[in-house]
């Protein structure tokens, strides 16, 4: 049992087995190749801080980008202030951490792709320097398949801000750039589409998603109520922030920038 959980001089940084095992796990791979890095160092070692440590950078990660969100592009930096602290130190901060999956490294990749947008928007330029923006796309294609339903909330938001814009132009660079990192995407894990389509976990996911609106309160309440005990630790620690975000954004007068649009609306798109 030690030696099937434990890496050895056999297969330490073997990445084509991780590639292969996942292919069958209704998974892309770049979480468990990392988890695969992190064993290989620490050859004949498992212990669940190898896993959580990889969530620990991650955490990190985000709470960087939410300053610099707030910093660069909302110029409000006590806003990213307190979205970082709410976040780190929340309970459900605390669970991504130990929970060793690929949700920590998702949430990443999404926050990494707001800001990459965020700061495209700022400066208008999408024909041009968009390989940071394809790695991260590709990258959070390859970590959960979850993030594509956030990039297609994102998309739609930037693509009506353009259009909003009347810059055609920029709106074909930016649908070049997606159409570059679905190909991406598909080439370095062809097998997506049939974890998608065809597998158990696809089809059910495909089949919730075809029942529209179906059943849809009940587990939004559900759900609701499991964010509002592991995040604000109850309803009425819910509704205090809420309110507090509330006048942040009427006071910060963010909610006349369609940047503020670009946060909100993915979030509660993919939330929903």
């Amino acid at each position: 049992f030690h030696r099937y959980l434990t890496t050895d001089q056999s297969d330490r940084f073997d990445y084509l087995s991780v590639y292969f095992n996942v292919k069958d796990d209704n998974h892309p791979p770049v979480h468990f190749m990392l988890l695969h890095t992190v064993s290989s160092i620490f050859s004949g070692q498992v212990a669940p801080w190898m896993g959580c440590i990889i969530n620990l950078f991650c955490i990190l990660g985000i709470c960087i980008l939410l300053m610099r969100i707030a910093n660069e592009i909302l110029q409000k930096p006590g806003i990213g202030l307190f979205a970082s602290i709410l976040y780190a130190f929340s309970l459900a901060g605390m669970q991504t951490l130990l929970l060793i999956r690929m949700y920590a490294l998702l949430t990443f990749w999404c926050m990494a792709v707001l800001y990459l947008h965020l700061k495209k928007m700022q400066t208008g330029e999408f024909r041009r320097h968009n390989r940071l923006l394809i790695a991260a796309i590709v990258c959070g294609f390859l970590t959960q398949y979850f993030f594509i339903l956030y990039m297609i909330f994102l998309a739609l938001c930037t693509a009506v801000r353009l259009l909003h814009r009347k810059d055609k132009k920029q709106a074909l660079f930016y649908l070049r750039t997606l159409v570059i990192s679905g190909i991406w995407g598909l080439v370095l894990f062809p097998f997506a589409i049939s974890d998608v389509l065809h597998s158990g976990r696809g089809v059910e996911a495909v089949q919730n998603l075809s029942s529209g609106f179906s059943g849809l309160a009940q587990r939004l309440t559900a759900f609701g109520s499991i964010l509002a005990d592991e995040v604000f630790g109850g309803t009425w620690g819910m509704v205090l922030c809420l309110l507090v975000a509330v006048l942040a954004i009427w006071l910060g007068k963010l909610w006349k920038n369609g940047t503020f649009l670009m946060i909100a609306l993915p979030a509660v798109g993919y939330f929903l």
